[in-house]
């Protein structure tokens, strides 16, 4: 199977779940002859966890870097002390392992496609930090053809806000409602759709250039103001998708910092009114 997310290719081999039709349709190629990233997709009811001490839970991941500069990522099982899955991923980032336990048999709920096709976004997020491109945790909407990306903490209330921007105007798209793509093109800053798109699902298979990345968080009044340094490099680091290994930290530095260069980033205080949606297209000038 191959994918074209973002103008970046992936060719997954191993097991292919019939699911991913469906999830990945809008993204299928025919086929290609080169690709960026390479997945292998397994089943293993014994993931082996790592003997070294792995860092983690983060955003219930654990993270390990290894000697020879790849990264072993993976849930587990914090009960039964057994992995759930397990991401390898070359130190150049173009060729990644995944296992995945299928549990369906004893948790009918976690089909395992599913637990495959988040794990296979999760790679895909470490490869495209090693091509200087990043995913953003954030709700984005396409206006006036421009894409703008908010982005918070889970339950803060991105897709209740981006909603209200698509209900009001006619111009309108929803690109993505988790997880859209960040990539610079001839140093212009995009937002990409992607099909990792959270529990809603809501994506586009398109792009636009990015107009700015409003950072939310819940008020009883809406109040907006624009970010820079350290202030504005904190909310990155917590909500662009990666690995907490000194690695893949020092390259959402250099990615965030180059886009506090190209892109105003603003925090938004905001009630779940439209007059929040008011005071952003007011400031950012749409």
């Amino acid at each position: 199977m191959y994918l074209k997310i973002a103008d970046f290719i992936i060719k997954i081999s191993g097991k292919i779940y019939p699911e991913f039709y469906d999830r990945f349709k809008n993204y299928i190629i025919e086929n290609a002859n080169s690709f960026n990233l390479e997945i292998n997709l397994s089943e293993d009811d014994n993931i082996p966890i790592p003997d070294k001490k792995m860092a983690g839970p983060y955003k219930r991941w654990y993270h390990l870097l290894n000697d020879d500069g790849s990264a072993c990522t993976m849930r587990q099982d914090e009960i039964l002390k057994k992995g759930i899955v397990r991401i390898d991923l070359n130190k150049e980032g173009n060729k990644a392992d995944i296992k995945i336990w299928n549990r369906e048999k004893d948790y009918p709920q976690e089909k395992a496609y599913f637990a495959a096709f988040f794990t296979i976004g999760e790679a895909f997020s470490y490869s495209l930090l090693k091509n200087k491109m990043a995913v953003l945790h954030s709700s984005s909407i396409i206006i006036d053809g421009n894409a703008i990306a908010f982005s918070a903490k889970s339950g803060t209330g991105k897709s209740t806000h981006t909603k209200m921007w698509k209900d009001n105007f006619d111009d309108c798209i929803i690109l993505n409602d988790d997880t859209p793509v960040i990539r610079f093109n001839n140093d212009i800053p995009y937002l990409f759709g992607s099909p990792f798109a959270g529990t809603s699902g809501i994506n586009q298979n398109t792009s636009a250039p990015l107009k700015a990345i409003v950072f939310l968080q819940q008020a009883d009044e809406n109040k907006i103001e624009k970010l820079s340094g350290i202030k504005a490099i904190s909310y990155f680091l917590d909500e662009i998708k990666k690995p907490i290994v000194p690695d893949f930290l020092d390259l959402c530095l250099e990615l965030t910092e180059h886009l506090l260069k190209t892109v105003p980033v603003y925090l938004l205080s905001c009630t779940p009114e439209f007059e929040a949606v008011e005071l952003v297209k007011n400031t950012i000038g749409i």
